[in-house]
């Protein structure tokens, strides 16, 4: 049978249109593709369909020789090929369907069982119904950041497999500035202040108006001792969200770190005004203790006791401003109740040390991981 170039051209690009979508076919099968991806593997099939049906066509209008022994029964060999062909890409079609709708359906219903776990704090149950999910459909995004975030709540922390998952994440869609940011934060808890700070520049230039990305970044651009650019990141922050109060409560924690205590008294007084709960309370009352204003920091660590009276930290540091005011009735009353919440908790002098040395940061960094 002789075949024109136009025939034979159409012929190899069939073929490898049919070689290809086996790929994904195979993949598809595993849960390896999302159920977009059926449409393009639908495509596919259906090129390789047209293509064989011209061919086809070509041959059977006489366009090309045919073998003398197949004479009339050309035409009918032809048509049959092509139905052939168009009944095995409506079947192929259906079968990738079914097998990515199923899968598809099937993650999605781990990946809210594992939320739901979440908001419980079950976290051991939520990361193991996430794994399900990914196991299903790997290329499930969302489900590499749930478990990313319940990697961090777990304890000890698990930061490693959490920048994994959120590095998966970006890796699936690298337009993800939520996965950006999230692996930003990792970054800086695992003591990567640079990495950090790539992560959440790009998570900026993708989203602009992220004014999280911003209040964290200047937390980590603080630590590597850039103050203007940190200082300029959250009031940039605030600009953006003057709404959340963890803006005004991180812009007045960096302003008492570099000594400027009636810029940090101000924005600390404005956090409490948009939210007045306990942190707001227990930083305007730091900056008045550092004001020398020990009546007023009296009365916002009362206020935050109020909301939290098993903290034996504001019991204290409320007892250290009575003995300022020369109270020492009123400072032994709060040290002997902080004394009783830490024997209660069997909390030691070396822990409740430390613990206060690094209050102020555990805070800070508590406000950044607010949703």
């Amino acid at each position: 049978m002789k075949i024109g170039r136009r025939e034979l051209t159409a012929a190899w690009v069939a073929i490898g249109v049919l070689w290809l979508s086996l790929q994904p076919f195979e993949r598809t099968a595993k849960g390896a593709y999302k159920l977009s991806d059926h449409l393009s593997v639908t495509f596919l099939c259906w090129i390789t369909a047209a293509l064989v049906g011209v061919t086809f066509y070509q041959l059977s209008k006489g366009q090309v020789q045919v073998p003398h022994f197949l004479g009339k029964r050309f035409r009918r060999i032809s048509v049959l090929s092509v139905v052939v062909a168009l009944a095995a890409c409506i079947i192929a079609s259906a079968v990738l369907y079914g097998i990515c709708a199923i899968n598809h359906s099937r993650a999605l219903a781990q990946l809210e069982h594992g939320d739901k776990c979440a908001k419980e704090t079950d976290w051991p149950t939520a990361i193991a119904c996430y794994g399900k999910a990914i196991e299903l459909q790997p290329a499930l995004s969302r489900a590499y950041i749930q478990r990313g975030k319940a990697f961090e709540e777990i304890w000890p922390m698990d930061y490693d497999s959490a920048i994994s998952d959120y590095s998966r994440a970006i890796e699936l869609d690298a337009n993800d500035a939520e996965a950006l940011y999230l692996r930003g934060l990792a970054y800086y808890s695992t003591v990567q202040p640079k990495d950090g700070i790539s992560d959440l520049t790009e998570a900026i230039r993708l989203k602009p108006d992220f004014a999280q990305a911003y209040r964290f970044r200047g937390s980590m651009l603080l630590s590597l001792g850039d103050t203007t650019r940190a200082i300029a990141d959250t009031s940039e922050a605030v600009k953006l969200d003057p709404d959340d109060d963890a803006n005004w409560y991180y812009r007045s924690l960096l302003y008492e770190r570099i000594g400027k205590l009636n810029e940090a008294l101000q924005d600390a007084t404005r956090a409490v005004e948009v939210n007045p709960s306990r942190d707001n309370f227990w930083q305007r009352a730091k900056v008045r203790t550092a004001l020398d204003m020990d009546q007023e920091a009296i009365q916002d660590y009362s206020s935050a006791i109020q909301l939290d009276p098993e903290n034996h930290l504001l019991l204290r540091e409320r007892a250290s401003e009575w003995r300022n005011l020369n109270e020492a009735a009123k400072a032994q009353l709060d040290e002997n109740k902080a004394a009783d919440v830490e024997s209660r908790h069997k909390v030691t002098r070396d822990f409740v040390r430390r613990e206060k040395d690094a209050a102020a940061h555990n805070e800070a960094l508590r406000k950044q991981r607010k949703d």
